[in-house]
């Protein structure tokens, strides 16, 4: 394909590779490392410019339609990216972050601002992953110190480090590989959430790769300026390493734009709160699509209107498994999903010469 300059995409349902970004708004230097959090796509490498924009020094977001910096970038090339929600964090060769001093090698972006995490390692960092490890505040651990005898003590949200270091910023041994288990690094390994509308219900899913001390959620919606509760707390699982999905309907919804976000909270009251994603409930006089029991093992298809109706069931892979509705509707048809595997799917629907996408989770 031409024109991708260092950045594309493989589209799992046609089997072929694309841009990723338009002709124009690619790279112009080598990109090492890609993560992505809900619809946003974060690069790192060895570039100083990304479709034009200013101040994209080596990483920056691209939305599904725009670049934009974060910050004003690193000293040097980033090599490693990890992502939780809106918190970003890199690895590299830069000594300073967006005038942040001391982010030696490693670094966080809230979504606002860089900090450095610790002291950092005194070489190059080529690769990150969230997890969890024993405690150890406000440190970078590495392996030296693994034989010494201590008492077992709970896990906590830990930030994995390898790369050509020998030693971490406080001088102590860590030999290649090491953790950090600092403050910054947050409990909950949020890797997608995502909203889709279903007639007049916006259905929410997220899922986490890991938990740690987590209470729990709560959606929230925003009104003007201000976010208030639509949903009671949503329990978490406490502490696992285990891959977690969540479902939460929001019903009875106006036609219109809709923005919701989580309000995540740990055991000792710490909050946090995720990217914000936008709905669109249609106008009257559409076809209404509903997705019931969604959550559940058995969930259902509604459809409301008239005109012939599709609706295909698709795996995370982009894959059809099922057809659940291939006909004319008259007013409301229901039709039940096959026995699936539990886990998240999405039913496409076409109807009214366009095409839906609705986000189901089978318990």
């Amino acid at each position: 394909i031409a024109a991708a300059d260092y950045i594309a995409k493989w589209n799992t349902v046609s089997s072929s590779w694309s841009v990723a970004v338009p002709p124009g708004n690619g790279s112009n230097g080598l990109v090492s490392a890609i993560a992505v959090s809900g619809n946003d796509v974060y690069v790192g490498g060895n570039f100083t410019d990304l479709g034009g924009i200013a101040d994209a020094d080596y990483v920056a977001k691209w939305n599904g339609s725009a670049w934009s910096a974060l910050g004003t970038g690193a000293s040097g090339f980033v090599n490693a990216l990890a992502v939780s929600g809106s918190d970003v964090y890199v690895g590299g060769e830069f000594i300073n972050f967006g005038g942040t001093a001391g982010a030696n090698r490693i670094a966080k972006w809230d979504g606002n601002a860089w900090s450095a995490l610790g002291s950092g390692v005194h070489n190059t960092v080529r690769a990150l992953a969230l997890g969890t490890a024993e405690p150890a505040p406000g440190a970078v651990r590495g392996r030296s110190d693994a034989p010494v005898a201590r008492a077992a003590q709970a896990a906590v949200p830990a930030l994995y480090l390898g790369g050509d270091f020998t030693v971490a910023g406080d001088d102590t041994p860590a030999g290649q590989f090491t953790y950090y288990t600092g403050s910054e690094v947050l409990p909950v390994e949020l890797v997608s959430f995502a909203g889709t509308a279903s007639g007049r219900t916006a259905h929410l899913s997220w899922t986490t790769a890991s938990e740690t001390n987590n209470t729990g959620f709560v959606v929230e919606r925003q009104t003007g300026d201000a976010w208030t509760d639509v949903s009671a707390l949503i329990a978490g699982q406490g502490t696992t390493t285990e891959r977690t999905d969540y479902a939460y309907d929001v019903a009875n919804l106006t036609a219109g734009t809709h923005t919701f976000r989580l309000r995540q909270t740990d055991t000792d009251g710490t909050v946090h709160h995720s990217d914000a994603v936008t709905i669109e409930i249609g106008t009257d006089g559409q076809m209404l699509v509903t997705i019931l029991g969604n959550g559940s093992r058995t969930p259902k298809l509604r459809i409301e209107g008239s005109g012939a109706v599709r609706a295909e069931v698709f795996d995370v892979l982009g894959r059809s498994v099922a057809t659940v509705y291939d006909g004319l509707v008259s007013g409301t048809a229901e039709a039940s999903l096959p026995s699936l595997s539990s886990g998240s799917y999405v039913v496409r629907v076409t109807a009214d010469g366009r095409m839906t996408s609705h986000a189901v989770v089978v318990r």
